[in-house]
């Protein structure tokens, strides 16, 4: 086995990032138009969008910004955002090869979780599409109203640990970007980079994961 399939099966407990290690969210209704929707949510409410709002792609970059900068309009901008990541996932390529890693893991004994910015709506809606079918352990998604909790904060990964009883050595996570692995340092879980995109390995190294994928079959045990 390679070092990230090590990982894997030395887990008692395997913890993925939701976009990115189990699906693309918004590969069937961009990120932009989340954004677009947020936007319209916060005019309607007669709030003033700030100029440097209406150059964002990435939601919950929006998110952040609306909580930093006006505070009182937090959970109009979840509910809108929430509303677009449910929609989204109906649409959401599921990552090649996450299924059968999923499998393998489960039929080892191990648990596996899901810790994602993502809303936990999003994700339950998702993990029952009949082409993916399947629960994981625990789900941990965006806190409520408080999206200085999502990740790179260890908050999550830390919630997740202590529900599952599991220390963070007998865990592993695997996610794409760098703000997962500086979550997944900042509590002391080994951590995988998925290199979902050409510039993403040397990002994921320069963050210090333990090991970068490029591809979920890099996880599985010989002979899956």
């Amino acid at each position: 086995m390679n070092a990230g399939a090590d990982l894997v099966a030395q887990a008692r407990l395997v913890l993925f990032d939701f976009d990115g290690p189990i699906c693309s969210v918004f590969a069937g209704y961009p990120a932009v138009r989340a954004v677009t929707a947020i936007l319209r949510a916060l005019e309607a409410a007669g709030f003033v969008l700030r100029p440097e709002w209406l150059n964002l792609e990435d939601p919950h970059e929006l998110l952040r910004e609306v909580a930093a900068q006006l505070p009182e309009a937090v959970e109009l901008v979840e509910d809108a955002l929430t509303r677009s990541e449910v929609h989204a996932v109906d649409s959401a390529q599921i990552t090649a090869g996450v299924t059968v890693l999923i499998d393998q893991v489960t039929d080892m004994g191990q648990q596996w979780a899901v810790v994602s910015n993502n809303s936990a709506e999003s994700i339950a809606r998702f993990c029952v599409r009949k082409d993916f079918a399947r629960t994981p352990s625990l789900t941990v998604g965006r806190p409520r109203g408080e999206p200085h909790r999502m990740k790179p904060n260890p908050f999550l990964l830390r919630h997740a640990l202590e529900i599952l009883r599991t220390p963070a050595r007998d865990a592993v996570f695997i996610g794409d970007s760098v703000s997962d692995i500086q979550a997944g340092k900042a509590v002391g879980i080994p951590t995988i980079g998925y290199a979902n995109k050409p510039a993403k390995p040397k990002l994921l190294e320069a963050a210090l994961a333990d090991v970068v994928i490029t591809s979920m079959d890099d996880l599985l045990s010989e002979g899956d």
